[in-house]
């Protein structure tokens, strides 16, 4: 009796385990070797997460590290193998730059760490190899961590080919000066450079109406992640709505970060619903298309769905968000031929780049879906619950990029359509589910469904 009580206890100690240490995960990415005999290097500050742990590790395997004061300025670290605490008599020949977004989703009350690390040859001016990961909880912390860390910098000494497809650099921050390190300036942040494609010629539309917003600047606002895809979705969908719908360049709206004020000014407030948009619209002539990417989120106890504008806190999603319902409701209001919304936003709290919710909220909240006007058509990237991803290398959402696929007319042909030269509804979720379902589960194993939902059914 007593030995069977310690299996069952000893079963499930094993399966907490696995369950914590399969939220750790990351990946390396190569693309050149390192001058070993050169082993001086310059490291954020800080002494905590991720950045204490690299810290500790480069320091026992012999680097003299010189810990970064901005951009140009470094101080040489006592506690490293050549350090002595004071100024440094020569420059350091590589830079670690780190990304690291702390939160708090633990039982235990133990943080969880995603990071993204990139080591920069200062003389030359390139990157040598990248190295990125996630760890959630204290168990799968201790042992994650410290297994992608040794993987990461054993990367460093070792050669190889260049990768077949080098991913899209971001751009990384100089702790301490707050701006894109000198010789990483040609790694762009977000991503810029549309989809090329080509639509159905569409009937002349002189009354339709499109706005069109890319949100993927969060510096505004505060502990938000970027949205690094935004720039060139909105920038795609902007293509779509005058190649594929008609619409004229003078009645397109784009919104590039838009902040809750200009949210506000499209399309109304909750006590006013006349805005910018409404001013605009023909009665009964025009339709209306509207694009949003960017985070979305859940506020407050009851799971408020809310669209996160550029300016907004995370702490303060209620006040500073605009409600999903209140969207529906205003474009509800106006007298258009129809309205037509497509979000490439989850509302979950969570995101390819991190967290969106604060961690006052837990991430167990589940947002609410507001009800859909009749006369409105509402095509989301995700379930409730579900994660908007990005294609691995941040060039776009896969929701927006096999959405404007399938309305080129991938949708239209089989096995997902019949072929008679228009896109369907139907036919568009069936290929949705086809292509961009599969390619979630398959790249990132999680599932992404859109919704399709017709207001008045």
């Amino acid at each position: 009796m007593f030995g069977h009580r310690l299996m069952r206890r000893a079963i499930t100690m094993m399966s907490l385990a696995a369950s914590l240490l399969a939220c750790a995960n990351g990946s390396t990415n190569r693309y050149g070797t390192i001058d070993s005999s050169e082993k001086t290097a310059a490291v954020p500050t800080g002494s905590s997460g991720i950045i204490g742990e690299m810290k500790r590790k480069l320091s026992d395997d012999g680097w003299a590290l010189f810990i970064s004061g901005g951009t140009g300025q470094y101080v040489k670290d006592a506690t490293s193998a050549a350090g002595d605490g004071g100024p440094p008599t020569t420059a350091p020949r590589y830079s670690f730059v780190v990304n690291q977004h702390v939160w708090n989703p633990c039982l235990a009350g133990d943080n969880a760490v995603q990071y993204d690390i990139a080591v920069l040859d200062l003389r030359s001016g390139t990157e040598i190899t990248t190295f990125s990961g996630r760890t959630d909880c204290w168990f799968g912390r201790a042992d994650g961590q410290a297994a992608q860390m040794m993987k990461g910098l054993q990367a460093l000494y070792n050669s190889g080919p260049l990768p077949e497809r080098v991913p899209q650099r971001l751009a990384r921050l100089d702790e301490g000066a707050g701006r894109p390190l000198a010789g990483d300036a040609a790694a762009p942040r977000f991503a810029t450079a549309p989809l090329v494609l080509s639509f159905p010629r569409p009937a002349e539309r002189p009354d339709d109406i499109a706005v069109i917003i890319g949100n993927a600047n969060y510096s505004k606002g505060h502990d938000i992640p970027d949205a690094r895809t935004a720039y060139a979705d909105a920038e795609s969908m902007r293509r779509y709505a005058i190649d594929g719908l008609g619409v004229r360049e003078g009645n397109l709206i784009l919104l590039k970060d838009a902040t809750g004020t200009q949210l506000s000014e499209v399309f109304g407030n909750a006590q006013d619903h006349r805005g910018k948009l409404f001013d605009w619209v023909k009665p009964g002539h025009s339709r209306v298309f509207v694009y949003y990417i960017g985070h979305g989120a859940p506020a407050g106890t009851d799971g408020r769905s809310m669209l996160v504008p550029a300016d907004a806190s995370a702490s303060q999603i209620a006040l500073s968000g605009y409600p999903l319902d209140l969207l529906f409701a205003n474009l509800g209001k106006i007298p258009a031929e129809s309205v037509t919304i497509v979000l490439d936003a989850c509302f979950s709290g969570a995101s390819p780049s991190g967290p969106v919710i604060g961690k006052a909220l837990p991430l167990s909240i589940t947002p609410k879906a507001p009800p859909v006007p009749p006369n409105v058509t509402v095509i989301s990237a995700t379930a409730g619950d579900q994660m908007a991803n990005w294609e691995q290398d941040d060039s776009h959402a896969l929701f927006t990029e096999y959405f404007l696929r399938g309305m080129s007319g991938e949708a239209d042909k089989p096995p997902y359509g019949n072929g008679d030269g228009k896109v369907t509804l139907d036919e568009l979720d069936r290929y949705l589910r086809g292509t961009m379902s599969y390619v979630a589960r398959r790249t990132y194993g999680r599932d992404q469904i859109a919704q399709i939902v017709r207001g008045g059914r």
